[in-house]
């Protein structure tokens, strides 16, 4: 689950740029 969230920000922090 922690590994799903992650990715998740990682992603939206991708977007964020």
């Amino acid at each position: 689950l922690l590994q799903v969230t992650i990715e998740g920000i990682l992603d939206y922090l991708e977007r964020a740029v």
